[in-house]
């Protein structure tokens, strides 16, 4: 529910653009010194957002594809966090990333979508989670 606000958030501020290069999606990250570290709410919020942008219309290509079907005991895999495993390159246009901030009360998403060109930031978002609602991911 709370990604499918922001995503109609940033449909709002793309509205009139011409959006037509593949979105990637990264891992929401703590705000701390490194921007590097996040859990398992930082990759749901991450896996969230891929399919609330593909229902609101958006271009969105998943970067973490391998080329092959990796087929063994433990089940058949088709993503990898490995670079050496991906598919292809993808034509990034677009980068949705944000940052995650922690308080007695809950936790702050921000959201943006970035050209990854330009480094602009075309649209943004944000939203407070209450405890109740983040305490199972954490």
């Amino acid at each position: 529910e709370y990604t499918e606000q922001m995503a109609a958030d940033l449909q709002i501020d793309v509205r009139g653009m011409q959006v037509d290069q593949p979105i990637v999606v990264a891992s929401f990250v703590h705000l701390d010194s490194s921007l590097q570290n996040t859990d398992s709410l930082g990759i749901q919020l991450a896996e969230s957002f891929i399919n609330e942008l593909q229902q609101i219309g958006l271009p969105v290509a998943d970067h973490k594809l391998m080329g092959v079907l990796d087929v063994n005991d433990k089940g058949d895999f088709a993503f990898s966090r490995d670079m050496g495993q991906f598919y292809n390159e993808v034509n990034i246009g677009y980068v949705l990333t944000g940052t995650m901030i922690k308080n007695s009360k809950g936790l702050v998403v921000n959201a943006r979508l970035i050209n990854f060109r330009t480094n602009k930031v075309v649209a943004s978002t944000s939203k407070f989670l209450p405890n109740i609602v983040i305490n199972d991911f954490l």
